[in-house]
C-alpha cells in the first residue's frame, strides 16, 4: 500500500476518533490525543478551551484573505480543529488558517482536471496519479500537507520576538517616515507569520508592498487599513515587488522609497518638512514615550530601575526578544537595521 493511502487511512481514523461522542454531561464530545493516545474523554475546563479555539478557528476563517466557499471553510474547520487535537502541545494559533487555506487551494485545484475516471485500458501510471490526485481527498491531503510544514513553522507562532513586524516598522520609518508614523498612530497590530530568520528579504518585501498602497493607507483610518491590509490585492509582477525589496534592502533611504513609491504611481511624501515641524513632531513623540517615566522617578525615586538595555554592534539578536514599549520596539529594531547596513 503506497503512503499517500496510508495517510488518508490515518486522515480517516484520526478523523473518527477525535469527534467520537460522549454522552456525559462533564466531558466535551471531542477527543484529544496525548503521547498518541487518545484520551478516553475530556474534562470540562478542557472543553472549554477546545469550544474556545473552535470558536477562535471559526473566526479566523471567516476573515480569510481569500474568501472561500461554505464547503472549503467546513473542511478548513475540522482540520485544524483535529490538528490543535492532535497537536496538543502546540495547539492552533491564529495565522495557520491562511497557510491551511492556501495549501487546501493548490491541492483542490491540481484535482480539478482529474475528477474523471480514467479509461479502463489506462496503463499503471495513468492510474496512479488519478489516485494521488483524487477529488475526494482533498481534505485528508491537505491536513498532512499543513502537518508537514508546520513541523518548520509551527515555533515561529510561539515566539516572542522583535522579529519581521518590528523590522518591517523601522525599515518604513526610514523609507516613509511620514507613512509609518500613520500606521503606528493607528495601532495596527502586525503579523507575525513567517518570521523564519532565515527569510531576511521578506521585512523588505512587505515594506514595498505597504509603500505600493500608500495613497489608500495614509488616508484610511484603523478599520479602512485593517481591511485593505488583510485583503491586499495581488501584486502585478512578484518579480518587481522581489527586485525593488532587495533595492531597499540594500539602500533604506528616504530616496529609494519615494521610487519605490513612484514605480506604483503612489504619491511620495514631501522630502523637504520644515525642520521646526520635524522637531515638532519628534519632541511629542518622545515626550510621549517619556513622560510616564519622568513621572515615576519624580513622584517614586526608589522605584527608579536600570532596565536600558545595552547596545551592542552588530545585534541581530536583539530581534529575538520582543519588548512590551513599542518606543523600545522601534529603537530596538532601528540599532539592528543599523547594524545590518553599517556593515
Amino acid at each position: 500500500m503506497d503512503e499517500a493511502t496510508l495517510d488518508r487511512l490515518e486522515f480517516a481514523s484520526v478523523w473518527q476518533q477525535s469527534l467520537t461522542h460522549v454522552n456525559t454531561e462533564d466531558v466535551h464530545p471531542l477527543q484529544e490525543m496525548v503521547g498518541g493516545t487518545f484520551l478516553p474523554q475530556t474534562p470540562r475546563p478542557r472543553m472549554e478551551e477546545i469550544k474556545a479555539t473552535q470558536d477562535l478557528i471559526a473566526l479566523d476563517l471567516r476573515r480569510l484573505s481569500v474568501p472561500v466557499s461554505d464547503d472549503h471553510m467546513a473542511a478548513l474547520q475540522r482540520l485544524l480543529t483535529i490538528w490543535s487535537l492532535t497537536k496538543s502541545d502546540l495547539g492552533y494559533r491564529q495565522g495557520m488558517h491562511e497557510i491551511a487555506s492556501f495549501l487546501w487551494s493548490i491541492r483542490d485545484r491540481e484535482s480539478q482536471f482529474h475528477r474523471v475516471e480514467p479509461p479502463a485500458d489506462a496503463n499503471t501510471d495513468c492510474v496512479d496519479f488519478h489516485t494521488l490526485l483524487d477529488p475526494s481527498e482533498v481534505e485528508a491531503d491537505t491536513y498532512f500537507l499543513f502537518s508537514s510544514i508546520m513541523q518548520r513553522l509551527a515555533s515561529q507562532f510561539f515566539v516572542e520576538r522583535a522579529g519581521s513586524p518590528t523590522l518591517i516598522k523601522a525599515i518604513l520609518y526610514r523609507v516613509d517616515r511620514i507613512l509609518e508614523c500613520h500606521l503606528f498612530d493607528l495601532e495596527l497590530d502586525w503579523s507575525p507569520i513567517l518570521l523564519d530568520p532565515t527569510l531576511s528579504l521578506l521585512p523588505y518585501v512587505s515594506t514595498v508592498l505597504l509603500l505600493s498602497h500608500r495613497d489608500r493607507l495614509i488616508t484610511a483610518d484603523y478599520i479602512e487599513a485593517m481591511q485593505l491590509l488583510m485583503h491586499l490585492p495581488p501584486p502585478s509582477s512578484a518579480q518587481d515587488i522581489v527586485r525593488e525589496a532587495h533595492m531597499l534592502q540594500g539602500m533604506p533611504t528616504a530616496d529609494m522609497g519615494a521610487a519605490v513609491l513612484r514605480a506604483h504611481a503612489q504619491q511620495p511624501p514631501c522630502l523637504d518638512t520644515p525642520v521646526l515641524e520635524a522637531a515638532k513632531m519628534r519632541f511629542m513623540e518622545l515626550s510621549h514615550a517619556h513622560a510616564p517615566r519622568v513621572l515615576q522617578n519624580l513622584f517614586n525615586p526608589m522605584d527608579q530601575r536600570e532596565d536600558t538595555p545595552d547596545w551592542s554592534p552588530l545585534s541581530q539578536a536583539r530581534l529575538h526578544s520582543e519588548p512590551t514599549d513599542p518606543y523600545a520596539q522601534r529603537r530596538r529594531a532601528m540599532l539592528s537595521l543599523d547594524d545590518v547596513h553599517n556593515i
